[in-house]
């Protein structure tokens, strides 16, 4: 394999927060261990999608049921722990790398914006939930690579 070919080949893929939005309409089943990587990736994707709603929630009311320190956590949600699960091989891949990174922005991201709405910065935290703001291109980013490697799994 060129070098050539692996650079583009990791080179990030455009992303539309359309197509990540229409990966994430189905619902995943409750977790329950041990459980098929495949099926472990889709639980990840809608769960991650409903964040943008439990977000405009929070913005709408200013209330939120989920705590800052929680959801800064990327290790506290059922994914980022079955992340820290997987066996050394897997974690040092370079598909996983990505997915831990994105993952921790993810939750940065929206504990910023959940911060925002709690303490009544309703514009900002719109703002920073809107199309093309930093979190949606993270999210967007999140699902396209889990939908990559949940593909890829359940072609094993």
């Amino acid at each position: 394999q060129s070098n050539s070919d692996r650079t583009q080949r990791l080179a990030p893929r455009p992303c539309l927060e359309s197509q990540a939005a229409a990966i994430t309409l189905q619902e995943a089943p409750p977790l329950r261990m041990p459980m098929k990587t495949s099926e472990q990736l889709d639980m990840a994707i809608t769960a991650h999608a409903k964040w943008k709603g439990r977000l405009r929630d929070a913005i709408e009311t200013g209330r939120s049921d989920w705590s800052l320190q929680r959801l800064r956590s990327d290790t506290l949600c059922d994914f980022g722990k079955w992340l820290q699960t997987l066996p050394l091989s897997e974690r040092l891949a370079e598909r996983f790398q990505r997915i831990r990174d994105l993952h921790r922005d993810f939750h940065a991201e929206a504990a910023k914006i959940l911060s925002m709405a709690l303490s009544g910065q309703r514009a900002e935290a719109e703002a920073a939930l809107a199309l093309g703001s930093a979190f949606g291109g993270i999210s967007c980013r999140l699902v396209l690579e889990l939908e990559a490697w949940r593909q890829s799994a359940a072609a094993v």
